[in-house]
């Protein structure tokens, strides 16, 4: 794979810093207030003990792969957003073109991915396990996830 849990967890650790520096610079109370000393305290929050990864982590590390891209409203962004302008846009004939997609809300995250020519939803919480989705069906099953604020 491209992107390692090792690659992940080091993007997540200079997420944390980033995000620590930020809050040390702050007109309030720096490194004195009780934010920036709550935050130090409780650890990460890119990666868990787990290993799950937050969103930001994907998206950075995502990001670091590609080049420039833009959503489906032509408005810059660090990924493509699931529309079909945004089929049209990079000239392919459908969303079956489309290795893969990440699915977002909340502090949840999931795969939608191509796998030996078949879709599969890897959401974790599908007790199940992994989920086909047909050719046929991975438009609506995105216009569905899209409507419920993925």
């Amino acid at each position: 794979p491209v992107l390692t849990a090792g690659h992940l967890a080091e993007i997540a650790h200079q997420l944390d810093a980033l995000e620590l520096e930020f809050m040390a610079q702050n007109n309030e109370g720096g490194i004195y207030s009780k934010d920036y000393i709550a935050r130090k305290n409780e650890g990460s929050n890119n990666v868990d003990a787990a290993g799950n990864f937050s969103i930001q982590v994907l998206k950075t590390a995502l990001a670091q792969q590609l080049t420039s891209v833009t959503d489906g409203n032509d408005s810059t962004d660090s990924l493509p957003h699931y529309t079909p302008h945004l089929i049209k846009q990079a000239g392919l004939k459908d969303v079956t073109e489309i290795q893969g997609f990440l699915c977002h809300k909340s502090d949840h995250w999931f795969a939608i991915r191509q796998i030996a020519g078949r879709f599969f939803n890897l959401n974790s919480t599908l007790q199940q396990g992994p989920v086909p989705v047909s050719h046929f069906q991975l438009g609506t099953e995105m216009d569905n996830f899209k409507a419920q604020g993925y």
